[in-house]
């Protein structure tokens, strides 16, 4: 978005950047990218965000952005920039294809799988850190470990996040399966590193 970067947007994100970041305790600030599409904000946006976040950032303190995203607008030019910023990008995918596509199309009602899974691919080439986010729906849900497979062999995502599409408390009784953790560890014929953390 183009009025997103107007001079007087830019005075509205320092005082908002420079305040959240004075109101941090820690050594590390995280910043979170999330809700929509973050990066139809346009990738000057977070150049500004990252220069404003760097000019008040104090010695010692460690400015972390985490971009949740389909994937589908990234190109190389973003790739870059995000791994120069060292962004670390969630990658919103529900598994293999046919499960990802029943669920996940573009506005004219269109598969995104492939369009997610270039954007992966441009990630990977440029050395982007990647996890993932995937809705268990009623459609994954009966197959929770081609889903989990394909996350940790295929995408290579350390860090899995599921988050159901149905109310928590009839969670497991609605999945035919148990979504836990234990239950995840317990589907693979061979263990996840010790560097794969899983979260529902």
């Amino acid at each position: 978005m183009r009025c997103a970067r107007t001079p007087r947007h830019l005075r509205r994100y320092r005082t908002a950047i420079r305040q959240y970041i004075e109101a941090q305790n820690g050594a590390e600030v995280v910043f979170p990218w999330q809700g929509e599409e973050p990066t139809m904000l346009g990738l000057d946006f977070f150049r500004d965000i990252v220069e404003i976040q760097q000019r008040y950032s104090e010695r010692g303190r460690r400015v972390v952005n985490d971009l949740q995203t389909n994937g589908t607008p990234l190109n190389d030019e973003w790739c870059a920039s995000l791994k120069a910023h060292d962004f670390l990008i969630g990658i919103s995918i529900d598994g293999p294809r046919e499960l990802h596509d029943a669920e996940r199309v573009d506005r004219r009602g269109r598969p995104t799988f492939d369009l997610v899974m270039r954007g992966v691919a441009l990630l990977r080439k440029h050395g982007v850190r990647v996890n993932t986010l995937t809705v268990v729906n009623r459609v994954n849900a009966k197959r929770p470990i081609d889903v989990y497979r394909f996350l940790r062999d295929e995408i290579g995502s350390t860090y899995i996040q599921f988050i159901p599409c149905v109310e928590p408390k009839g969670f497991r009784s609605v999945a035919p399966r148990h979504w836990s953790r234990n239950a995840c560890l317990s589907w693979a014929p061979r263990r996840p590193s010790p560097a794969t953390r899983i979260r529902l």
